[in-house]
């Protein structure tokens, strides 16, 4: 990706930032004229990944808007372990009509949907008479079809598009406290050397301090350290990039070993938790709230919404092993497997949930689905949301938020609260969406840096954006048979992977054993799974 287009991108951000404030201006007031989107009410089943700040699906104002207006009565489903759900509903067969938010990898699309037969090839609905809306879209950029067309020819997933990339998205939310960096006489770390001094420097202040506010399930920080290494990779499990070659970093035996040893220093040092592999997301917030740590992997604003302009985003390291500054960006803005119907939809409600599906292919109506109505659509609030307003400075208002009476820490956690419930859906995301909705022209994103979630997007637009370069291709389809021992391989080497990176890191299995690790992964299958990837960036680069 060129650099220029950053450079650009950071400058409109840096202008736009700057706007001054605007008096309320009037938002119109109009209703859909395309809902309901059925004659007859239909029931259908919806399981939805649930996240930290998902708000029970009584509460959610989407989901009676859906019912009163739509007509459609979702039972909806929230799962804290999309995986285990996705891997038992579909071995015993008991799908529901929906997949949301659950994160269908292209393996799974291929093994569940082309081999298992248990997702509804879709491809022959996008039409102009059922699916108007994502068919006119398909038909304007071809090269979209394409991506999410899998390798025997069908789609199995409705994806979310978008004109550009949301920049602000770049991998890994990773913040440094610059007021306890300032207090200690040091700046914000461009090497790893530099992070690792802050880290045993606030360490230092008090024996108490746990310098990463972060554990192995909740708020993980590993993919900062990874990156100073010279991983381009999402996770210790994701396959990437290091040096130009194609690796998942737990496997990669030339210097994998390295990520390992640090984690061990720092566990033995008392930098990392004692309880690393067990805290969960709830005990890690206290800790960030408390003030003992320095470094955190989440928007500042989720644990500490007054303060949250005391932390800055991290700016990439180099090190011994890696001398040049890069970043991924966030996962395909093309996003693949947001939204699935399965084999058990029955077909007479499959013509309602093409149309429900179609409704948020324009920008305005997905905006719609994730803002909710507008202050002066009264009667789409329905009781439950008072709306939302913008400003000619093209920011948005919840007055509940506004005014501290909601209950949320930000606008996103309102969002995610009580206005939609899921956090990656399908249809047109547009970062103007709402300016259209709210009858203004669309003149791009703007920041509010009064509002905890713009100042992280902001933020990053600063610290990592200008870094960003291409990674592995985030869409990967493989033929049923490569997906089905792809998927075998992934389990066993992942699950042995996981158990012994945890033990060295806790010095349960000495350090000097890393090597007979890196064997045993091999008898295990390791370079046939890697080989799969590596012949495929191979013939996608040579494309």
């Amino acid at each position: 990706m060129a650099r220029r287009i950053f450079a650009l991108t950071l400058a409109l951000a840096l202008a736009l930032c700057c706007a001054a404030s605007a008096e309320v201006v009037e938002n119109p007031n109009f209703v859909f004229d395309d809902l309901p989107l059925t004659e007859e009410p239909i029931e259908a089943s919806v399981v939805i990944a649930r996240h930290y700040n998902s708000g029970e699906p009584e509460d959610v104002w989407f989901w009676k808007f859906a019912e009163e207006f739509m007509g459609i009565r979702f039972q909806v489903e929230l799962t804290d372990d999309a995986a285990l759900y996705k891997q038992l509903s579909f071995a015993a067969g008991t799908m529901p009509d929906l997949y949301l938010d659950m994160n269908l990898s292209s393996t799974e699309i291929m093994t569940y949907g082309a081999s298992e037969g248990q997702l509804l090839a879709v491809d022959e609905y996008i039409t102009p008479e059922y699916m108007p809306n994502l068919y006119a879209l398909l038909e304007e950029h071809p090269e979209w079809r394409s991506l999410i067309t899998a390798a025997d020819g069908h789609i199995y997933t409705f994806p979310r598009l978008a004109y550009e990339p949301d920049w602000s998205f770049a991998e890994g939310r990773y913040y440094l406290n610059s007021r306890w960096l300032e207090e200690m006489g040091l700046e914000m770390p461009e090497t790893l050397d530099t992070l690792i001094e802050a880290l045993y420097a606030f360490k230092a202040l008090d024996e108490n301090n746990v310098p990463v506010g972060g554990a192995d399930q909740a708020y993980n920080f590993e993919g900062y350290l990874l990156n100073a290494l010279g991983y381009l990779a999402r996770g210790q499990f994701s396959v990437g990039l290091r040096d130009g070659e194609v690796v998942f970093p737990f496997g990669d035996r030339e210097r994998f070993g390295e990520f390992v040893t640090l984690m061990n220093q720092f566990y033995e040092d008392g930098i990392l938790s004692p309880d690393y592999y067990t805290l969960d997301s709830t005990t890690v917030s206290s800790l960030i709230a408390e003030d003992r740590t320095l470094l955190i992997a989440q928007a500042p604003y989720v644990f500490v919404p007054n303060t949250y302009k005391e932390w800055a985003c991290v700016t990439p390291l180099t090190s011994e092993w890696n001398d040049t500054k890069q970043w991924l960006p966030s996962s395909n803005y093309i996003l693949l497997g947001a939204l699935a119907i399965s084999s058990n939809c029955a077909e007479e409600k499959l013509p309602a949930l093409l149309k429900f599906v179609d409704w948020f292919y324009t920008e305005e109506t997905y905006a719609f689905g994730g803002m909710g109505p507008l202050t002066s659509q009264k009667d789409y609030q329905m009781g439950m949301v008072s709306g939302w307003y913008m400003t000619e400075d093209r920011y948005t208002h919840y007055p509940d938020v506004d005014a501290g009476t909601s209950g949320f820490a930000s606008e996103y956690d309102y969002q995610m609260g009580l206005i939609k419930g899921w956090f990656d859906g399908w249809g047109l995301q547009s970062m103007g969406g709402s300016q259209l909705l709210a009858g203004y022209e669309n003149i791009g994103k703007q920041y509010n840096l009064e509002d905890g979630d713009d100042f992280y997007r902001y933020s990053v637009m600063q610290s990592l954006v200008p870094y960003v370069v291409e990674g592995f291709p985030d869409i990967v389809f493989f033929t049923p048979e490569q997906s089905e021992e792809i998927i075998d391989l992934k389990t066993t080497l992942e699950n042995y992977a996981k158990e012994q990176v945890a033990a060295f890191v806790t010095g349960s299995r000495p350090l000097e054993e890393l090597e007979d690790y890196f064997d045993e992964l091999d008898g295990m299958g390791y370079q046939d799974y890697l080989q799969y990837y590596v012949d495929y960036y191979a013939n996608h680069t040579a494309e």
